[in-house]
């Protein structure tokens, strides 16, 4: 019910068509009228599975680089620290309900 939802709200058949034509644009065809990934499209699905493909130094906490990427992103900061906090009340929520089904279910077989 809740992805029928979602995909109401966001509409998937519109994403699923935009989808499919990025797909047909990416393709090209040879002499032999096979049809083939272009090679840019190659590289991105090679890439695709890769957390980060490109390699970053580690900015140690405290650091003066630290400090500045702190100072420039201080809104993603706070977004994240709130995230975090909202996914533990999450987490407690769900233990909290999967204990107490469970202790239900153990009543229930008692009785």
């Amino acid at each position: 019910r809740n992805r029928g939802c979602m995909e109401e709200f966001f509409g998937k058949h519109q994403e699923e068509e935009e989808v499919k034509q990025e797909k047909e644009a990416s393709k090209e065809t040879n002499a032999d009228g096979d049809t083939t990934l272009k090679e840019d499209d190659k590289a991105a699905k090679a890439n695709a599975n890769k957390f980060n493909s490109h390699a970053h130094p580690k900015v140690e906490e405290g650091s003066p680089e630290w400090e500045i990427l702190a100072e420039r992103n201080h809104l993603d900061l706070i977004l994240y620290d709130f995230i975090k906090m909202l996914y533990q009340k999450q987490e407690r929520m769900i233990n909290k309900y999967a204990l107490e089904r469970k202790q239900n279910a153990v009543e229930n077989v008692e009785a």
